[in-house]
C-alpha cells in the first residue's frame, strides 16, 4: 500500500489509543523489537519527550485520525520524498529475509 509519510510535528490518534501523539521522526528502531523498522516515531501530546521511555514507534496503518498536520515546504516534500525510499528499500529487504 502507497501512502504519503506524514510531515514532522502532525498530531495523530493511533488505532486504541485516546491519546494524541505528535510524529517527530521517521524509520524508527525501539528498543524491544530492534528487527523491525517502523514507519514513525513520536511522542504524547503535549506532552513531549522527558525521557527515552517517551519516545512511540508507530506505523502509518495505525493512524486512525490526523488532528493536525505538521509543517510543510519545498525542502520537508525532498526529505520526505528520500525516508520513502529508504523505507521502501526497507521493506524489500525484510520481505526477502523472510522468504
Amino acid at each position: 500500500m502507497d501512502f504519503e509519510l506524514l510531515p514532522i510535528g502532525t498530531v495523530v490518534e493511533l488505532k486504541n489509543s485516546d491519546i494524541p501523539v505528535m510524529i517527530s521522526g521517521y524509520l524508527s528502531v525501539n528498543r524491544e523489537n530492534k528487527d523491525k523498522v517502523w514507519d514513525y516515531s513520536g511522542f504524547v501530546f503535549p506532552v513531549g519527550y522527558s525521557k527515552d521511555d517517551d519516545i512511540l514507534s508507530f506505523d502509518h496503518a495505525q493512524i486512525t485520525n490526523i488532528i493536525a498536520y505538521g509543517y510543510k515546504d519545498i525542502q520537508e516534500m525532498h526529505f520526505v520524498a528520500q525516508v520513502a525510499e529508504m523505507r521502501k528499500a526497507v521493506l524489500e529487504k525484510t520481505k526477502k529475509e523472510e522468504e
